[in-house]
């Protein structure tokens, strides 16, 4: 049913119209998506942490992007997988529909492509996620539950992991790295002293919640046990519906470094902290102050997705406005949508939008282009707000460097670089 018609606006377009056209809606969900100092919510919009090494800025034009050279096979790219900087600079980017990963030079031009399709020969039939540990490029392939390790200058090593558990991707950033072995920035490896942690939806529960759940795997693939688990998409629960998930659901997002692992469900605004075993160390909340009914904001997201799919055939966007108005709703709006830790031990958080993270409008597991990210400490602490470049997705944040995927109105994707400014004083351990 969510077809785009020939002719119809761009996305961009689309939606701005549909920001003006629910004006008093958008109020309104500002207001709920605001904390105690003002919609950027603990810290203003323009502010920042005082501490050495907060961030202060991103850059709004890149040092240098790639995927933007026309005629060129080596730059076109379809459905990238978070891309990430190696330590010596190299951009790596990790492509499902190639089922290759490729690399280029810091100033962007193209050095080798890693893997290729198969499995055996060939690593990935369907490329889930990358990584980095030290100068050593990892990736999973949710087909086939292999992990292949990409060492510079040596032929690539797979490691298939143990049956058993329901697995979909590797929690982002290194879950137990530290010292000597030092992944630089948020894209490390999720591997925990010698192995990884993977996630999988295990089952749907009873409230239409799926269930989560985080495995350790040690060096050689074997299951080491279950970490956490934490709900995530919420899904319909009448016919008409199907079991999809609803269009404000709220989702299981993840992050780690230092050692530590950093999890929450998007519905309330609290993030756990959790060491290699799953213990509980600390919490990490804040306040989300307003209305966070979610009746306004599905009925700005039905006149998006009107707008957006229905191109110029009013009884069709009568249509989606129905659809979407009839859909099931969450107890409560989400509080947030996304979350990366840089080197510093900074988390970054991304406040939820519903033009932005509804299900209908592409929002299903991304946090989103540009907006206002939320800082806290590795303790907690609010430490401000940083503005994203518009249109750039961040994917990894290192020191001084912020790597994110554009879009163009036509959905052609390019990896852009950006650097990004912290307060003097502070240097990644």
């Amino acid at each position: 049913m969510f077809r785009t018609r020939q002719g119809s606006p761009s996305r961009g377009s689309v939606l701005s119209m549909s920001r003006a056209l629910s004006m008093s809606l958008a109020l309104s969900l500002a207001m709920a998506c605001s904390g105690p100092d003002g919609p950027g919510g603990p810290a203003d919009r323009a502010s920042h942490g005082e501490a050495p090494g907060t961030p202060v800025t991103v850059d709004s034009l890149p040092l240098v992007a790639v995927g933007e050279t026309p005629g060129d096979l080596n730059h076109e790219f379809h459905r990238v997988a978070a891309p990430f900087l190696l330590p010596d600079g190299t951009i790596v980017v990790p492509l499902r529909e190639a089922a290759a990963i490729r690399l280029f030079h810091g100033d962007g031009t193209f050095r080798e492509a890693l893997g290729r399709p198969g499995e055996g020969p060939g690593e990935f039939r369907f490329l889930s996620t990358a990584w980095s540990r030290g100068d050593t490029v990892e990736a999973f392939d949710m087909d086939t539950r292999r992990i292949t390790r990409f060492p510079p200058g040596e032929a690539p090593v797979t490691i298939p992991l143990e049956p058993g558990p329901s697995l979909d991707l590797v929690v982002p950033g290194s879950a137990g790295s530290s010292g000597a072995e030092g992944v630089s920035g948020s894209g490390g490896s999720g591997r925990e002293e010698g192995g990884w942690v993977l996630v999988g939806v295990e089952a749907i529960g009873s409230d239409g919640r799926d269930r989560v759940v985080l495995h350790r795997f040690g060096p050689d693939g074997a299951h080491g046990g279950r970490v956490a688990e934490i709900g995530g998409l919420l899904r319909g629960v009448t016919p008409q519906e199907g079991r999809g998930p609803i269009p404000l659901s709220p989702r299981a997002a993840f992050a780690a470094g230092g050692g530590e692992l950093f999890l929450g469900e998007t519905l309330t605004p609290r993030i756990q902290v959790l060491d290699r075993e799953g213990t509980l160390l600390r919490e990490i909340a804040w306040e989300v102050e307003g209305d966070r009914s979610p009746l306004r904001a599905q009925e700005a997201v039905a006149e998006s997705v009107a707008l957006l799919r229905g191109g110029e055939d009013p009884g069709e966007q009568a249509a989606l406005r129905e659809v979407i108005r009839g859909a099931s709703r969450p107890p409560t709006l989400p509080a947030w949508a996304g979350l990366l830790v840089d080197p510093l031990g900074f988390l970054w958080v991304r406040p939820y939008d519903p033009l932005v993270h509804a299900t209908p409008l592409g929002g299903l597991t991304s946090p989103g282009p540009g907006g206002t990210w939320l800082l806290f400490t590795r303790e907690g602490a609010p430490a401000g707000s940083v503005e994203i470049p518009a249109g750039l997705e961040p994917t990894w944040i290192g020191e001084d460097r912020l790597v994110g995927i554009r879009r163009d109105p036509l959905g052609v994707e390019s990896v852009r670089v950006h650097e990004l400014h912290r307060q003097p004083g502070r240097e990644a351990p």
